[in-house]
């Protein structure tokens, strides 16, 4: 996601200052790194546009999302009608940001749903002591 969002910022030059402040605070909300913790600067081509990028991902993992945004640029570039770069870009990063929020709430749906069935099995558990 941060990777998508690094290229959707190069891609638009988000010049104010407020703008950039903005997403940024938001990919910390969202737990990526932005300043701190990188290991390593890459070089990276991704939708015909040379990035370099900072990254504590492994070689494997950062190819792996690599090629995912780039089929999800693809995906989106085909269809814009205009076939404007900017408009795909835009659209590559909604479309990862939903699937991370519909994740998120997954995870919290599934999470306290064994939250609920631990709780069930404690309670059980002690009233089956308590009634020996």
């Amino acid at each position: 996601m941060l990777i998508a969002c690094q290229w959707a910022l190069s891609v638009l030059k988000i010049q104010k200052k407020q703008d950039r402040k903005f997403l940024e605070a938001s990919f910390v909300f969202w737990g990526f790194s932005i300043k701190k913790d990188i290991k390593r600067s890459v070089n990276v081509n991704l939708g015909g546009q040379q990035l370099s990028l900072k990254t504590n991902c492994g070689e494997d993992m950062l190819a792996e999302i690599l090629s995912y945004v780039e089929d999800r640029f693809n995906q989106s570039l085909d269809s814009v009608k205009s076939k404007s770069v900017e408009r795909a870009a835009i659209l590559t990063a909604l479309n990862i940001a939903e699937e991370r929020f519909l994740l998120k709430e997954n995870y919290v749906s599934e999470l306290t749903s064994i939250e609920n069935s631990t709780k069930n099995i404690i309670a059980t558990l002690k009233s089956s002591i308590e009634a020996s």
